[in-house]
Parts: structure tokens; sequence; C-alpha cells
């Protein structure tokens, strides 16, 4: 069993001691016992001591169970560890409240044994590893709604701005109506970009036997106009090995790093795509002469919303690099970026091989 420290709240020797005995049966843990919910109380308001599990008596003279929770709740003390409640009296009122304050179970001191506790235990964590994995996808949307709704307020605020103008000051009207269009069409890339990368969460139904060359020969093609207007220059291998996965979405992935080859380049794009097979895996390097990514940033570039500050005009979505990471995890692979000595970028993308 995955826990090494337990913490036992509990007025009785005996039932403390009995505790520690079956826990130990379940595996060699380290154990803190406090003979009063005010006692625990103390200590744990000076120190934030970790603990895997947390066994606590509800009839405790002075302050019980129930009350030391709430107190904890009020005195903002976060305990992070599940919480399993022992009662000599079973109450079917008093489980719901102790529910309600997020335990994790609630059971009988009478008949306890190693088997019953050890699988309490199991259960506990299993929940408070589920509500901990909710309350971070929470938090993650609540960020990624606060960023959407910053990055969509700003080109709407602007043309509105624009629209503005153009009614007070008629003779400039067409040089604002063209600020309109611009933003209504980064408006329209981004929220399609979104919907994509709403797509690349979900697991690929589509997959099959895959031609990496065709695949990038593809992603080449729809770029050719920007390709042709930057005079790029585009330089892959003879062969790539094939791969299991999903057209749509590979192309998807290299047409974003392709795309943001060609936006963020002060010169004449050149971009270099590599193969280096091994046993299982290939890797795909895709080198540029761009402007680079700082090595500082180069965890965050993957995040959504994430912009990396530039030295060029070209503005981005942010989506673009989340939308491949997406794709590349979907796929059981792996990404990074580094900077060559020689400048630019360089993506390193391995994906696993079609075994036959």
């Amino acid at each position: 069993m995955d826990i090494s420290k337990a913490l036992i709240i509990d007025d009785s020797p005996d039932d403390a001691c009995l505790y520690e005995r079956l826990l130990q049966k379940v595996g060699p843990v380290s154990i803190a016992h406090y003979a009063s919910a005010e006692e625990a109380l103390g200590a744990l308001s000076k120190e934030n001591h970790p603990f895997d599990i947390m066994l606590l008596d509800y009839h405790m003279p002075g302050m019980n169970g129930m009350d030391f929770l709430r107190k904890l709740h009020q005195e903002n003390i976060i305990l992070d560890a599940p919480i399993i409640v022992l009662t000599g009296q079973g109450d079917e009122s008093v489980a719901v409240n102790f529910m309600q304050l997020n335990v994790s179970d609630y059971i009988k001191k009478d008949g306890l044994t190693a088997n019953i506790l050890k699988k309490s235990i199991q259960k506990a964590r299993a929940s408070h590893r589920q509500k901990k994995r909710e309350q971070a996808k929470q938090k993650e949307l609540l960020l990624f709604a606060h960023t959407l709704a910053h990055d969509l307020k700003n080109p709407i605020g602007r043309i509105r701005s624009y629209a503005m103008l153009a009614q007070k000051k008629p003779q400039k009207s067409e040089a604002y109506i063209n600020y309109i269009t611009e933003d209504a069409a980064f408006l329209v890339e981004f929220i399609d970009k979104l919907l994509v990368y709403a797509e690349s969460g979900r697991s690929f139904e589509d997959r099959e036997p895959v031609d990496l060359m065709e695949i990038i020969k593809k992603s080449v093609a729809l770029l050719e106009m920007p390709i042709q207007e930057k005079k790029a220059m585009i330089h892959l291998p003879t062969s790539f090995p094939p791969i299991y996965g999903s057209k749509v979405a590979l192309v998807q992935l290299f047409q974003n790093i392709l795309s943001n080859a060609l936006k963020y380049c002060l010169v004449t794009p050149e971009v270099f795509v590599e193969a280096l097979m091994e046993k299982n895996t290939v890797t795909l390097s895709i080198r540029d002469n761009g402007i680079g990514i700082p090595k500082s940033v180069s965890k965050k570039i993957f995040d959504p919303f994430y912009r990396v500050p530039n030295k060029s005009e070209a503005e981005g979505t942010g989506l673009g690099l989340a939308i491949v990471k997406a794709i590349v995890d979907q796929h059981g692979g792996q990404i990074d970026v580094m900077r060559p000595k020689k400048g630019g970028s360089q993506f390193n993308i391995t994906l696993p091989l079609l075994i036959h």
C-alpha cells in the first residue's frame, strides 16, 4: 500500500495502539498520534505536516471529530490527505454530515481488522486522487476561460473603437475599416484554431498506417502561398518510416510548425526536416532560421494562449503549438524545442513506429 506516514487523532490510547498495529500489518508506516483534536489543531496550525492518511475519532471530549474538521476549514489549514473517521457507534445522519466535510470513509471500530482498514485506506486514497485531478481540471478550465475571454475582448474592443472612429471621422473611414477587417480575420483564425485545439484533446478513431512523407508534403502544399510569397526553402529527406496515426491530425501538426517557421522569420525562411529512426520510434527534427525561442520559455510555448515575446511583427493566436502538443500526446509521442547554435528553432518530435 502506497502510504508512508499516517496521522491518528484519538483520545483512547487502546484504540490508537490498535490502529498502529493494524497499520504496521499493512506495511511499514510512520505514525503521528494526537490524543485530542485541540492538540492536533495546534500542531497542524504551526506547520504543514505531510500525511498520506488521517484516522480521526468522532467522539472525543472537548472538540469532536466533526468540529475539528470545521475548524480546519475555518482557519484555512489545508491537510492534503484523505480522512477516515472511526466511530464506536454507527449513525447514518452523522456519516452524511462527515461526507459533506470531504471525509473519504466512515467506519465502525467494532470488528476492525487489518484487511478492512487496508481496503478503506485504498478506497480513500483513490477517491482523494480523483478529487485532486478534478480540482486541477477545474483550475485549468478557469484559467483557460479567463485567458480566452481576455484574448477575445482585445480584438472585439478594437473593432468597436474603430467603428466609432469611422463614424466620427468619415474621411479616415477606409483606414479604420482596414483595421476592422484585420481584427475580424484574426478572430476567425482564433476561433478556428480554438475548435481544432478542442478536438485535438480527443482520442482519434481514424488511426491507420501513415506515410509521413505524404503527410509532410500535404502540409507543405497547404502552405504553398506563404512559401511562394516569402520564397521559402523547405528541405525534406528522401524517405520516412511509416507510423500509425491520424492523417488529418498529423497534417495539422506539421502545418502548424511549418507555418510558424515561415511567420516568425526576419530573412528568407529555410526549413530543414530530418528523420532519425531508432528501434521502435522515429524522431523528426524540424529546424528553421527564424527568430528562435528563448530557452527560458521552452516549456511554456506548448501552453494554450502563450505567446513568445519576439522581434517579429507577426501576431499569433497562441494556440498553434498547444495543438501540436495535444496531437503528439494523442499519438503516444514526445516533443521538445531547442535553439541550435546557428540560431532559429529546432522542434524534435518522437513518434512510435508502425510495428509489423
